[in-house]
C-alpha cells in the first residue's frame, strides 16, 4: 500500500500556528494568523505524523481556537496525510468541539475509504458522549433529506461519501465540447462557476440534471449546471453534496437510461394449432445387442535382473 503523500511545511510562521492551536492559546494563533496558511501541515516535535491547526485544536478540545480557524476558512473536512485518513472530527476532544464542527458541516460519515467511520472511531477510544452526538446528526441528515424538495434546498446537505461521487461522476461526466454546443454558447460565456476560468472542448466536466444538459430537449434560453470535474469533486466531498448553483442535492441522483431498443417479434405457434402426426412403424426390426467379446491384455515385459 501506498502511503498518501502530501507537503509538509518548514516554515516557522506555520509551525507557530500548529503549536499554539494544540496549546489552545488564542492570542497566539490570532498573531500567528497574520503570516501562517491555516491549512498548513507541520509536523510538530514529538509527533510521529503531520497535522494541521485545526486538527491540532480539535484535539485539544479549545473551542474558541476551533471556532477562529473555522472563520478563517480552515479545511473543515481535511484529512491527515497518512494511510489511515483523519479528519478534525475524528480528532474531536470535548463534545463542544464535535458539535461545533458537524455545524460548520463536518461530514459524520466517512469521505474517505481510508477513512475510519467517526462513531466507530470514537467508540473505540471511549468518548461515547461524541459517538452518540454524529449518530444522532446522521438521523437528522437523513430526515432533512426526505424532506419536500422546498424545504430541502434550504436544509443542509452533508458532503457525499466515495462511492456516492464515483456515482455522480458515472452518470453525469461530459466533455466540454458538448457544453459549448449546448444553448449555443460561446467559449467566453461557458465557464466553471467555481474556478471561473472558461471551459475548452478537451475539458473533463459534470454537467448536472438539475440545470440543462446535453440530452435535454430543451436547447435555448437555458443555462447548463456544469463545472469541471475536479472543482465539483472538491466541492462536492468537502463542502456539500448539492449542485453550488441551485443547492439541489446530488445524494441518489442518478442518470436515467434510455429504455432499450425493441427487438422483432417473432411469431410463435401455439401448442393448439399445432398438429401432431402419429408414429409409424419401423420398416426393419432392431437387431439384438450383442455381448461385447473380451479382448486379451498383452502383460508389460519386465526386465530381469542380472
Amino acid at each position: 500500500t501506498v502511503a498518501h503523500t502530501l507537503e509538509v511545511s518548514k516554515r516557522p510562521e506555520d509551525l507557530q500556528l500548529v503549536a499554539a492551536a494544540a496549546k489552545g492559546d488564542l492570542g497566539q494563533v490570532e498573531a500567528a494568523l497574520q503570516k501562517a496558511v491555516v491549512e498548513a501541515h507541520v509536523r510538530l516535535p514529538g509527533f510521529l505524523r503531520a497535522t494541521t491547526a485545526l486538527h491540532a485544536a480539535s484535539s485539544a478540545g479549545a473551542v474558541a481556537v476551533v471556532q477562529r480557524l473555522l472563520e478563517a476558512r480552515s479545511a473543515v473536512a481535511g484529512g491527515h496525510g497518512q494511510l489511515r485518513a483523519l479528519t478534525p472530527l475524528h480528532d474531536a476532544g470535548t463534545e463542544e468541539v464535535a458539535l461545533l464542527l458537524m455545524a460548520a458541516r463536518a461530514n459524520p460519515w466517512a469521505n474517505d475509504p481510508r477513512e475510519p467511520d467517526p462513531a466507530w472511531y470514537h467508540e473505540q477510544r471511549h468518548r461515547h458522549g461524541i459517538a452518540q452526538l454524529i449518530r444522532q446528526r446522521r438521523s437528522e441528515a437523513a430526515v432533512e433529506e426526505s424532506l419536500p424538495s422546498s424545504a430541502s434546498q434550504a436544509a443542509l446537505v452533508l458532503p457525499l461519501s466515495s462511492q456516492e461521487l464515483q456515482s455522480v461522476r458515472s452518470s453525469f461526466l461530459a466533455k466540454g465540447s458538448a457544453i459549448l454546443e449546448l444553448c449555443e454558447l460561446d467559449p467566453e460565456s461557458a465557464e466553471c462557476s467555481i474556478c471561473m476560468v472558461e471551459m475548452v472542448a478537451e475539458d473533463d466536466v459534470l454537467c448536472l440534471p438539475c440545470g440543462a444538459s446535453p440530452s435535454s430537449e430543451q436547447k435555448s434560453g437555458c443555462r447548463p449546471h456544469a463545472f469541471h470535474l475536479k472543482c465539483l469533486e472538491k466541492w462536492l466531498l468537502t463542502k456539500a453534496g448539492a449542485c453550488p448553483i441551485c443547492r439541489h442535492s446530488l445524494r441518489g441522483k442518478r442518470k436515467t437510461r434510455s429504455a432499450p431498443a425493441r427487438t422483432r417479434e417473432i411469431a410463435i405457434p401455439s401448442l393448439q394449432s399445432v398438429q401432431l402426426q402419429p408414429l409409424q412403424p419401423l420398416a426393419q426390426p432392431l437387431l439384438p445387442l450383442q455381448p461385447l467379446s473380451r479382448v486379451p491384455v498383452a502383460k508389460p515385459r519386465t526386465r530381469s535382473a542380472r
